[in-house]
This record gives structure tokens, sequence and C-alpha cells, in this order.
């Protein structure tokens, strides 16, 4: 390990997974080691022929806390504290999709830049300005600690 951060447990084989550096692995309860999500950065992207949906061909862009859903699905909170604030969902097909935030047109550290909309309700183009943790209940909603916006967000997902 390069630089273990943040740790949960799989809901669906209590496997432990774990934040390390670029990456998210999986300590399977045989003691394997497995990555699940990312990439070293001195590794190359994939090219041609790769699933660019796949979690394991995904550029994590400093992850700062996971959380597990009730169904298995891995919530992942990545915040450079400047453009990138966002929450993606890793399902259990091991394909990765964006679920919150937006990218800043500017540098949230700069004087000026918006990074928080009052009044924005649709979560996967709102606004956030370092994200620091993310954790989900039971009943599968969403918690996101915006720790520059001292904001918290629940976001429900509402199938109509």
């Amino acid at each position: 390990m390069r630089w273990p951060t943040e740790l949960a447990i799989s809901p669906l084989d209590n496997s432990l997974h774990i934040i390390d550096d670029h990456m998210i692995l999986k300590l399977a309860p045989d003691g394997r080691v497995k990555v699940v999500a990312g990439r070293p950065l001195h590794c190359p992207s994939p090219v041609g022929g790769y699933d660019t949906e796949l979690a394991t061909h995904a550029t994590l862009v400093m992850p700062q806390s996971i959380a597990f859903g009730p169904s298995g699905d891995l919530y992942v909170a990545e915040s450079d504290s400047q453009r990138i604030n966002r929450v993606r969902v890793i399902g259990t097909d091991s394909k990765i999709s964006h679920y919150a935030g937006a990218e800043s047109k500017c540098n949230c550290l700069d004087r000026g830049c918006d990074c928080f909309e009052e009044d924005h309700f649709l979560a996967s183009t709102s606004k956030f300005n370092t994200i620091s943790s993310v954790t989900v209940t039971p009943d599968g909603i969403l918690h996101i600690a915006d720790q520059a916006n001292y904001r918290y967000i629940v976001v429900d997902c509402i199938v109509l």
C-alpha cells in the first residue's frame, strides 16, 4: 500500500475496501487484494478495445471517501478541492458512472469562483466544494459532507 486513507465493508460479501492513493482496493476474506477502481498514475490509460465504463479503467481524481449502498453499489467521493468535486457510483457490474456533482468552470480555491448554488436541487449538476465524506443509509439515501461550503447534502434518488 502507498497511501491508505478510507475503509468500507461490502454488504454483499463482507470484504474490506480501501482507498489507496488513486485506487480502490478490495481485500477478500481469503487475503487476496484486487483493484476495484482506478489505477496507479504511472500506468497509461487503456486505449482501443477497452470498456471505458469499467471502474478498473477509470481515472479516480483524489478519492476522499467511499460508502456502500444496501444493494452493494459503491459510492466514491472525489475532490481535488478545485474543479473536481463529485460522487461516482460503481455498480455490482463493475461499471462506474456519474452520480452527483458537476465540474467547476473555475478553480474553487480562487476568490469569486462560485462553487455552490443554494437553489440548485439536481444532484448530477450540483456544485460542491471539497467533498470530504459520504455515507449511505440502509434505505439507500446518500449523504455528502461538502466541507468548504459548510454543507451537508442529502441525495434521495426518486424513480418516477
